[in-house]
């Protein structure tokens, strides 16, 4: 079930980065890709995109929203995406997370999975709103890059 304009693209997860195996198909979720001071001169982590949707948690995928029946016209336009199947269960152990991003996320993640750890956050259902974030750093901390 990938969405019009959209690509299917799968991350590597593991329990601790996939909110402790608690994704679901169906579910938002925002990408947080964490850099290493090696690769960008100081340990960061940084918000990529929010309000995601997860098509699939290792094999066990959504199912399709059955359209709506007008009386009158037949099958109405369906807007609706994927739903989390009824009997689906967590899956802690999954490698991969397929997710649903435009043409330039994809890019995106495919680049950031090669240079950082991607970490999903879970939204609560109805949570929509974006927050503008910049990068996170441990400097304020006293956590200063090595020399």
């Amino acid at each position: 079930m990938i969405p019009a304009g959209k690509r299917a693209i799968s991350i590597p997860v593991k329990e601790q980065t996939s909110v402790g195996g608690l994704v679901l198909p169906g579910d938002i979720v925002d990408v947080i890709a964490i850099f290493t001071e090696s690769s960008t001169g100081l340990d960061k982590a940084r918000t990529l995109l929010q309000n995601v949707e997860v098509l699939a948690v290792a094999q066990e995928a959504q199912q399709p929203i059955p359209p709506a029946v007008d009386a009158g016209q037949g099958v109405a336009g369906q807007t609706d995406l994927g739903q989390t199947p009824s009997d689906v269960k967590q899956q802690p152990n999954a490698g991969t997370i397929t997710v649903a991003v435009t043409p330039d996320q994809a890019q995106l993640l495919a680049l950031t999975a090669e240079k950082a750890k991607l970490w999903l956050t879970l939204r609560a259902r109805g949570d929509a709103a974006n927050v503008e974030l910049g990068a996170t750093d441990l400097q304020p901390y006293g956590v200063t890059p090595s020399q």
